[in-house]
């Protein structure tokens, strides 16, 4: 998985990928928590249940579709040390 090579200091995720799913990545990611970069799930899925699955599953934040710059820049202040 990119993740575990390249280190990233926060991840973007969609839940509905090919292959491995959102939810398959926050599984993997959860196998080694100490190295797991904080992740905001970006969905069009906007049900409260997929929002809750998702954070239990390891997502930090949960973005529905469609969101704004804004909203996405503070989310992204929220998770990471962004230099002003």
């Amino acid at each position: 998985m990119a993740v575990a090579r390249e280190a990233p200091d926060l991840v973007l995720l969609d839940l509905r990928m090919p292959g491995l799913d959102g939810f398959g990545v926050l599984r993997e990611l959860r196998l080694k928590p100490d190295k797991a970069p904080p992740v905001i799930v970006l969905s069009a899925k906007g049900m409260e249940e997929d929002r809750q699955a998702a954070i239990a599953a390891g997502a930090r934040d949960y973005l529905m579709k469609p969101f704004t710059v804004a909203q996405l820049v503070d989310a992204v202040r929220q998770q990471v040390a962004v230099p002003s």
